[in-house]
């Protein structure tokens, strides 16, 4: 997953809703990371602003507290990098997922 702004062209990497379940054309939401400013992780519906994860603390994001309780399944990283800032979240194990029949 990647979220952010390449600093050189202005390029924006976020995450897009679909239109439905089964119409694959872009929806009205989607997730942006702001790098304006220290690192926030903002969701939009259309053009209203309808929640923040709160600023990037190096672990978790402070407005996310509940990530510290999943640190033991995921790894949250942000990259900074002269390319563009990125969240990268990484599994630490595998996930086992219930077998339905």
């Amino acid at each position: 997953m990647r979220l952010g702004r390449n600093p050189r062209t202005g390029t924006e990497w976020s995450l897009t809703s679909w239109g439905a379940p089964d119409d694959l054309m872009m929806g009205d939401c989607r997730r942006v990371m702001d790098t304006r400013r220290l690192l926030d992780n903002i969701s939009w519906r259309s053009a209203d602003k309808k929640y923040r994860t709160g600023q990037w603390n190096g672990m978790w994001f402070s407005g996310v507290p509940e990530m510290a309780s999943y640190s033991s399944m995921f790894a949250n990283q942000v990259v900074v990098k002269p390319d563009g800032d990125r969240l990268c979240l990484l599994r630490r194990r595998p996930l086992l997922l219930p077998r339905a029949d």
